[in-house]
């Protein structure tokens, strides 16, 4: 049995992350928490608002004409979410999402509604005409640049790699 008496508090923010959390590891991944809690908040308020709607269920089954979502005078029917994949899926996923040519629901739900948060966020990004920030043009092209890093380092690591005895004792004698 272990008895903690908690002594202080802290509400931990962008602002103050640096002097409450000393351990760089730790304060990155309280960064991408804060970060994710932001978004998640920030999504929210713009799906309250009264010109948009997300309007299927999960496990809905939809006709072509049924309404899924709407975003300000725009409304999107099954048909469609069809018509969004088809023009903007490759054949390899079309193969991927279609099972024997029919759209599963479950695949219909989840692009809707990755489709409906796609659009809000576009039309804040509107709203807020960023695209017209330099400095959001600067912090968009280092983050495709980290995404072309990813993604490179992720098709490097997937090819064979061979280590030697040697270099594993080198590794663990500098990080011991």
């Amino acid at each position: 049995v272990y008895i903690i008496k908690l002594t202080d508090k802290t509400d931990i923010t962008e602002k103050n992350i640096e002097q409450v959390i000393e351990d760089k590891n730790q304060r990155e991944r309280m960064r991408v928490f804060l970060a994710q809690k932001y978004k998640s908040e920030y999504l929210s308020r713009l799906m309250r608002a009264e010109d948009v709607a997300f309007l299927c269920k999960q496990g809905g089954i939809y006709n072509n004409t049924d309404i899924m979502f709407r975003v300000g005078s725009r409304e999107y029917t099954a048909a469609d979410v069809e018509k969004i994949i088809e023009n903007r899926a490759t054949p390899e996923e079309l193969e991927m999402i279609y099972i024997n040519g029919i759209l599963p629901e479950k695949a219909r739900f989840d692009i809707a509604d990755e489709y409906f948060k796609y659009l809000i966020w576009s039309r804040e990004a509107e709203r807020l005409e960023i695209e017209k920030k330099p400095e959001y043009l600067k912090e968009l092209r280092e983050k495709e640049i980290n995404l072309i890093t990813a993604l490179y380092l992720s098709a490097q690591a997937s090819k064979e790699v061979f280590i030697s005895d040697q270099e594993v004792m080198e590794e663990y004698e500098k990080e011991k």
